[in-house]
Order: C-alpha cells, then sequence, then structure tokens
C-alpha cells in the first residue's frame, strides 16, 4: 500500500486524502495547528459559536456539486442565500440591498469548521506536526517534522503540499534533492501573490435583533472593512448575534503592526456606527471581541493549474487555493482532487 503525506489539514489536504484513502493509499496528514480546518475555523463561546474563517462557499463546478449534494444529504450543508447584500460607496450606512445573482451559497450547518471535522473522520492525521524539510531521492521521500515530543523523520512514497506556496517553496528549499526544483517552474511559482486579512469577531449575547438585515452578511466595496456577517442569521446561535467583521486587504497590511488590542478598538469603532445604521440600537460594546491574523486569506495572483508537481525524483505535488484559478473554498476542493487523482492515476513502483 503506497503511503503518501500530506501537508495540510485544511479542506484541500483533507479531500486528497480522502480520496486517496479510498483508491488503496495510505494517507498521512501532518497540520501544524491543534486541529483540522485550516482556514475553516469555528470559535466557540458557551452555546453560540462563529465561524472567523471561511464564511461560506458557492458551487460552480460539477465535481464540487456532487459532493455539495452528499454534504446536504447528511445535514452538513444548508443553502444560505443566491447572494449578499452590498452598501453604497458614497454611504455605506444606507441599507444594504440584496443582490442576488442566481448562484446558491452554503453555510456549514453549526459552523465551518464541522465540515473539516467530518472529512477528517477515519483518516490519519497529526496535529501540532509542522514539517521543517523535505528531502527527495528516487521514488522516495523524507520529510523533517518538529512536535512538541521533538523531531523525528517520515518517509513516503509520495507527498501533497498544501500550505501557501511560499512555505511549501521554504519546505523544499531546506532540503536534498536528487533532482531539483526547476528555476522556471520555481519562478512561476514565485508568481502567487495572497492578501491579509484582519478578522474580528464581536459577541453580543443581549442583543435583541440581527445585527445585519436578510441575508444575514454585508459586502462593502470601498473603505476599511469589506464583510460583515451576523453568525445568528447563519444559524450558529439562537439569541444574541455575534458579528464577523474583515477589514480589506490594503488596510489590514498596512495596520497589521499594532497590537491586537488597538487593533480590536480599531474595528469595533468602524463597524459599530455601519451597524447601527443598519439595524439600530448601539453596537458598541461587545461583550467578547477576538482578532485572528490570515496572512495568506486569499490567493489574489494564482496558477491556472489545480495543482503542480514540482518534478522531483520523488512524487511532490503543490495544491491549495492558489491553483486552478478559482480562490475559494471550491478552488481548494477541486485542487486535492486533482493532485489525488494525478497520484493514483500514476505508475507506481510497488
Amino acid at each position: 500500500m503506497p503511503r503518501v503525506v500530506i501537508v495540510g489539514a485544511g479542506i484541500c489536504g483533507l479531500v486528497a486524502a480522502g480520496a486517496l484513502r479510498a483508491a488503496g493509499w495510505q494517507p498521512l496528514i501532518l497540520e501544524q495547528q491543534e486541529r483540522v480546518g485550516g482556514r475553516l475555523r469555528t470559535e466557540r463561546r458557551g452555546d453560540a459559536a462563529c465561524d472567523s474563517g471561511a464564511q461560506f462557499f458557492s458551487v460552480r463546478a460539477p465535481a464540487f456539486a456532487t459532493l455539495v449534494a452528499a454534504w446536504r444529504a447528511a445535514g452538513l450543508a444548508e443553502h444560505w442565500c443566491n447572494g449578499f447584500a452590498t452598501a453604497a460607496v458614497h454611504d455605506p450606512r444606507a441599507a444594504p440591498v440584496a443582490v442576488e445573482d442566481g448562484f446558491p451559497r452554503y453555510r456549514i450547518a453549526g459552523g465551518m469548521e464541522r465540515l473539516a471535522q467530518h472529512l477528517a473522520r477515519g483518516l490519519e492525521v497529526q496535529c501540532q506536526r509542522v514539517a521543517t524539510r523535505l528531502d527527495t531521492g528516487a521514488r522516495a521521500l523524507a520529510l523533517r517534522v518538529r512536535s512538541p515530543a521533538g523531531e523525528t523523520t517520515l518517509s513516503a512514497d509520495a507527498a501533497i503540499l498544501t500550505p501557501p506556496v511560499p512555505l511549501a517553496l521554504a519546505l523544499i528549499a531546506a532540503g536534498c534533492h536528487k533532482r531539483a526544483l526547476a528555476p522556471a517552474l520555481q519562478a512561476r511559482l514565485a508568481t502567487v501573490r495572497y492578501a491579509p486579512c484582519l478578522c474580528l469577531t464581536l459577541d453580543f449575547p443581549k442583543a435583541t435583533s440581527l445585527a445585519i438585515p436578510a441575508p444575514g452578511a454585508v459586502r462593502l466595496s470601498a473603505g476599511p472593512l469589506s464583510w460583515l456577517a451576523s453568525q445568528r442569521a447563519k444559524g450558529l446561535r439562537a439569541s444574541g448575534d455575534g458579528v464577523v467583521v474583515h477589514a480589506e486587504a490594503e488596510w489590514s497590511a498596512a495596520h497589521a503592526h499594532q497590537t491586537d488590542e488597538q487593533l480590536i478598538a480599531a474595528l469595533t469603532a468602524l463597524a459599530a456606527p455601519l451597524l447601527t445604521g443598519w439595524s439600530g440600537g448601539d453596537w458598541s460594546s461587545p461583550a467578547a471581541a477576538t482578532l485572528t491574523r490570515w496572512q495568506h486569506s486569499l490567493a489574489t495572483a494564482t496558477i491556472d493549474e489545480p495543482f503542480l508537481d514540482a518534478g522531483l525524483a520523488a512524487p511532490v505535488l503543490l495544491a491549495g487555493d492558489a491553483f486552478g484559478g478559482r480562490p475559494r473554498v471550491e478552488g481548494a476542493v477541486l485542487s486535492g482532487l486533482a493532485a489525488a487523482a494525478a497520484l493514483i492515476g500514476a505508475p507506481r513502483s510497488d
């Protein structure tokens, strides 16, 4: 049974592992965080939950539609809306106007991280494992891994690297290879770019109304903020409300040097008048506020192919939401499926 090491337990790595396991491979997923999901992250406070990473996903490709249909049948995926509200650039405090484009948006019942947990069932996943070095020889590879217990080296027949491309390239560069990464390929991968996002979650347990009118999420086309979403509108709490606030990329980059306390204060001050203008009430004093710093929130310059083979002596594939030209949840899933299919279809020495 061939063994494949997958670096990263985000949705790309999870779907790739599931496909490989079904084809008779033995996948091992290494995740540096303490839990699976990557940007499918849900924070919980008592009976309330809040998605602090990806908020939803849409469906375009038939292959993804098939998966989503299964998730819906399992009670995981739920239809949210067919388009979000937008606020006017010249007056963002004016009532948001819902715009439907015909494409359904889906949420995950209980929070987006629940989907990652579902996909991880039955897979061998090791959390708090940081891959630090990749060495490749003839049809075999070794991965150096750091954990709370120390360092170890894992051997495998193939690897799929799903972290942001700069981190995957650094992992390859740290090792020794019988056949080096081609300069042209390295230069192409170096063109991938990511936008950061500062994400603020606000808890209002005593709120008597939704913070944001239906469907519960607003895009701002200009200004320091780009997205606000009511977590009660997503079905993640039965009372009060929770609000997720995303700062736009340029503002996030310019203010990344500030402390969490400074950023929480600044983003709360930016969001509060908008929420008051949309729904009334006082939204300036949340019971709790948490900041999440997403350094690689969204791939803004991508690779057209759904994955790339690093061209090393042993099979090493790079995949994730920076591949395939669809830098969202759907793109990450399609990339993982394509990378798995490439390994399954490749000639094997076993």
